[in-house]
């Protein structure tokens, strides 16, 4: 491979990870909940007995329209480049440019000041629409340069997604609560902050948070191009250096291989010794509705429905379970950061298994630890303590970040790149039940039968997804799935 094309993948990679990076703030809501719902309950008149299970919906709300909008968004994929693609859904997540309280999390400075609702919008909506085409966009972009290691790349990438709660919740709690205060009141099972050095902290944060994620997209925006018009390039270079040699020396040992683009034109390129650049078959590019009538497509669906509510409910409420036995807010900031690194590290593990393994048996593997990891969370907490807490916290994110690393790749492969995005995000509609459901346990269920029942629910429901990905092993190995 030409040295001047690796080194653009490698940037483009890079550029992919440091949008990621400021993408994953689904992680740092665990963290960000107590500040914000403490915040509202004391800040905002309309708000005094809000609960937390009020303030999941801001994170779930998010999840749940761009989940159900997400393949119309895909559609975008048709009409923009990547740059423009990425610009515009970033433009939307981090709200570059307005101060009006109508989107973004720059606008969360306001909107956090006014009530709930209005904060479900900006902190919630806006930057899941933005989230749910940058995110998948992205890392498109990043595997198609390295499309032999699309495992390696795809947790290499995410890796990126996964680090964004290791920063960041740090800089939320120094920013907010830097004397490592806790929280004084308890309501119920709940408690919440009520000091004001916390409390006039918390809208400030969102200005220093949102003004981060934006230098973050910039720079990766800058750093991304299409391998597409890379290759193009280097093609029509490679027959300009071919035609100069057939014309010195006469003859020249070499076929030519013509390459059709997504628009139908007929590319030629040179292959030396016949061997060189010859790779395996690219997937065939489903048409949306031929995947959408396809039975992969519902079993990945069904399969992802589960572990998209379980891994809302840790990322939302690890804090809040860890205060009702341990009164040390930045330990708590230390189980997301560490946790965050385990995230990552999962990631590009479960991807680089995947590329060795086969990206199907990977899932499962993943699907069985993650349910494991999970059943087991609430005794190894109450019998070990704080630290064992920290490390089964760890060993659940490293478990799980699998799935959204081996996802892209076997939707990749089932169904090819042309409506990748729109195919990907249907897969991730699930995500749009699982929100409302999230939501509704952590409202109704905490309240009346503890934590230990909804993680031992959640356990339940991650035994049925690794279920769908023993079934998605068999029905598709029968039919066309490569998967190496």
């Amino acid at each position: 491979m030409e040295r001047k094309y690796v080194n653009r993948g490698i940037l483009s990679v890079a550029g992919a990870m440091l949008i990621e990076l400021s993408l994953g703030t689904l992680y740092i809501f665990g963290n960000y909940t107590p500040y914000f719902t403490s915040y509202l309950r004391n800040d905002t008149s309309d708000e005094q007995h809000l609960s937390y299970g009020a303030t999941s919906w801001v994170a779930m709300a998010g999840t749940g329209v761009a989940c159900l909008t997400g393949p119309l968004f895909g559609l975008l994929e048709r009409v923009l480049n990547y740059r423009a693609l990425l610009i515009l859904s970033c433009f939307v997540y981090s709200n570059m440019t307005l101060s009006i309280p109508s989107g973004g999390i720059l606008s969360t400075y306001y909107t956090v000041q006014y009530s709930l609702a209005t904060m479900i919008v900006t902190f919630g909506i806006c930057t899941g629409i933005g989230k749910i085409v940058a995110y998948p966009a992205a890392l498109k972009c990043a595997m198609e340069w390295f499309p032999e290691r699309s495992g390696l790349i795809s947790g290499l990438v995410l890796a990126g997604y996964g680090l964004s709660s290791f920063i960041f919740n740090w800089v939320i709690t120094l920013i907010i609560n830097p004397n490592n205060l806790t929280p004084d009141i308890q309501v119920g099972n709940s408690k919440f902050f009520s000091q004001k050095s916390v409390l006039d902290k918390v809208p400030e944060s969102f200005l220093i948070l949102g003004a981060v994620l934006v230098g973050l997209q910039v720079i990766g925006i800058l750093l991304i191009s299409d391998s597409k018009q890379y290759k193009k390039k280097s093609k029509q270079d490679v027959i300009i250096n071919t035609d100069e040699d057939v014309s010195r020396y006469g003859s020249i040992n070499a076929e030519v291989v013509i390459d059709n683009d997504d628009d139908g034109n007929s590319d030629s390129s040179v292959n030396k010794n016949n061997t060189e650049e010859i790779g395996r078959a690219a997937p065939r590019d489903y048409a949306i509705k031929e995947a959408f009538t396809s039975s992969g497509f519902y079993i990945l669906w069904c399969m992802m429905l589960p572990f998209e509510l379980s891994v809302a409910i840790i990322a939302l409420c690890y804090k809040t379970y860890g205060q009702t036995f341990i009164r040390d807010d930045h330990f708590l900031a230390m189980v997301g950061s560490l946790s965050a690194i385990f995230n990552a590290g999962g990631r590009l593990f479960w991807g680089s298994l995947g590329d060795k393994l086969g990206h199907k048996l990977t899932m499962c593997l993943i699907t069985a630890s993650f349910s494991v990891f999970i059943s087991t969370l609430v005794m190894m907490s109450e019998y070990g303590g704080k630290y064992i807490f920290l490390i089964w916290i760890c060993l659940v994110y490293f478990s799980f970040s699998g799935i959204f690393s081996i996802l892209p790749v076997i939707v990749l492969k089932l169904y090819g790149a042309k409506n990748y995005l729109t195919i990907y995000n249907a897969v991730r509609s699930s995500g749009a039940v699982s929100s409302v459901g999230t939501s509704l346990l952590v409202t109704w269920l905490e309240p009346v039968s503890g934590w230990a029942d909804i993680f031992l629910l959640t356990s339940g429901l991650t035994s049925f997804g690794f279920c769908m990905s023993v079934l998605l092993d068999i029905i598709t190995t029968k039919h066309h799935l490569r998967d190496k």
